[in-house]
């Protein structure tokens, strides 16, 4: 097995453990900051999010749909401290098609059950992000880039 299917197969059980993610928008002049729940494409093609249409980091990302988000295992342990991982990835955000409505919310509430209300609300939406790269940072100084998956 190479280096890249490793990684790859790596990044897939990471991103199966974790739950959120911190999705940066781009407001007029600076970043705008969202803590997000997240589904990951088994491909690491797509990062599928739920949110509300009346909200900042929507409109943010309909006006300009390029973001940035980052996912990390970190804690506040210190022996801990150096076994962080860490994934930024970077890529544009879109609406979904109403052809994938239906199986990316299924996919999504498969990994985020107790948000069922909420994505079934009126004013949720499911954006995917198509990710251009990704780049793993590794006990803070090891660093690995992953262009589109």
């Amino acid at each position: 097995m190479n280096s890249r299917t490793q990684t790859i197969n790596q990044l897939r059980d990471f991103f199966r453990t974790q739950k959120v993610t911190a999705l940066a928008t781009q407001e007029p002049g600076h970043p705008y900051l969202s803590l997000m729940a997240f589904a990951m494409t088994d491909d690491l093609n797509y990062l599928i999010i739920a949110t509300q249409k009346e909200t900042r980091k929507y409109f943010n990302m309909i006006k300009n749909s390029g973001v940035a988000f980052l996912i990390d295992n970190r804690s506040n342990d210190r022996d801990q401290f150096l076994k962080t991982l860490a994934v930024t990835g970077i890529g544009q955000a879109r609406a979904i098609e109403e052809n994938e409505k239906e199986s990316l919310t299924t996919f999504f509430l498969d990994k985020h059950p107790e948000l069922e209300t909420f994505v079934h609300s009126q004013d949720c939406t499911l954006v995917k992000i198509q990710i251009n790269k990704l780049i793993i940072v590794r006990q803070f100084q090891e660093i690995e880039e992953l262009d589109r998956p």
